[in-house]
Parts: structure tokens; sequence; C-alpha cells
């Protein structure tokens, strides 16, 4: 279980990635804050694996006032303020992750997964799918470590986060079937997973996963879309 820490004086926005987090039981929200004396006390109890906090309340500079927390936890910072000085300041700490609102689910969602990979402990999943590593036996790859799987020849490759690439003779078909609602597919080659999707632009026809860019089919585009926009 990754517990996470929600600093934010905005209650709405408090909500919003409350929501979001709780279609993912491996995920436990252990304080929503709005004052940096509450995130103090709660980090000196009850430590969280996530820190997600705004850089600016109304009343304090979240980021001078905890600065030296910063440096202790994973931290996916939040802004309205598109401001190039407060986005080097928050980069600055050792694992940081800078979003600007408003910001879609994808996006937040692959920013607290990529966080999660530097906790002590993995994302607890227990649905995987299990493939042969190209230089080794057969393996099982969870699902919130798959990336993307694509067709090549007869065999469907998986690329997992940690780089690695897993294959098995079997339909992508198949594959997808076997799959949960994390993952789309974006041509007949290619299914990804929505977490770590960055960006949809519709118009290109592009999706970008983990900020690299992939070309989507004519016929996926429209439903990506509505997905990306929450329709």
């Amino acid at each position: 279980m990754i517990k996470i820490l929600i600093i934010e004086d905005d209650q709405i926005w408090q909500s919003i990635i409350e929501t979001v987090l709780s279609s993912y039981p491996q995920f436990k929200i252990i304080g929503r804050v709005d004052s940096v004396e509450d995130a103090l006390e709660i980090i000196d109890i009850n430590k969280p694996d996530i820190i997600i906090s705004d850089l600016l309340f109304a009343r304090d500079n979240v980021l001078f006032s905890m600065e030296p927390i910063f440096y202790d936890f994973p931290t996916l910072f939040i802004s309205s303020k598109d401001d190039e000085e407060y986005f080097n300041m928050a980069m600055s700490f050792p694992v940081s992750i800078f979003l600007v609102k408003p910001f879609h689910s994808f996006s937040f969602l692959s920013s607290v997964f990529n966080l999660a990979k530097h906790c002590n402990h993995l994302v607890e999943d227990s649905k995987f799918l299990s493939f042969r590593g190209l230089k080794s036996g057969r393996v099982k790859i969870k699902f919130s470590d798959i990336v993307k799987v694509e067709v090549e020849g007869n065999y469907s490759i998986c690329f997992s986060f940690d780089g690695k690439k897993h294959a098995r003779k079997i339909s992508l078909n198949t594959i997808i079937n076997s799959l949960d609602e994390r993952f789309y597919r974006i041509s007949k080659s290619t299914i990804v997973n929505s977490s770590y999707i960055t960006k949809v632009d519709y118009l290109e026809r592009i999706v970008y996963i983990n900020f690299e860019a992939y070309h989507v089919g004519r016929a996926y585009i429209k439903k990506l879309w509505s997905l990306y926009n929450g329709e």
C-alpha cells in the first residue's frame, strides 16, 4: 500500500485528487490538509510514501516552509502558476514532478505511478500477464508495470516500466481481453497503459506515453480522446 498525503488549500482540488486516486486500491490517502502545520503533524506521526502538494497557499509559501521535508519524500508539486522560477525550485529536489493546473487525470496518474517506483515497496497489483523475457525464462508482469504492448511478427512484445522487453506468441486481441480498464488500443498493433499517458493530441492523432510520442490510428483516436476527456 502506497500512503499519500495531500497538501492543498483548495477543497475542490483536494476532492478531485482523492476521487482520481480512489479507483486504485494500491493508494491510500492518509491525510488531506490545508496548512503547513497540519502537514508537518501528519508527516511526523504517519510518514507518507508520496506527498502531493500545492506550491502556494493564500497564507503561506509551502515550498519555502517545508523545503527540508521535500528532500526526504517523493513529491508531486501542483500549481496554477506556470512560473519558471517555481518550476526550477520544485525540480531541484531528489525525486519530484511538477504539474500545472488544470491537468488531466492521465497526466496526474502517470506522475503518481512514476513517483511510486521510488518508494521502498512496489505498488501492489494482483493482476499480471505472463510473458517470456527476451533473454530469460517466463516471467509475470504486473498490469501496473506494463507501459505498452506491441505486435512484432507472430509475437506480442510487452514493454515494462523498467525498460525491459518480454515476448509471447499470442494475439493482441487475446491480450486486450485479458487486461483491465487501464489499457486502450491506439492502433491495430499497439496497446497502451493509460496510467502512463501524459497527453493526447487529437488533431495530429498522437498520444504521449511518458512524454514519448506514438501515432494513433484513425479508428481509435475518437474513443481515446473521449476517454481522455472523461466523456
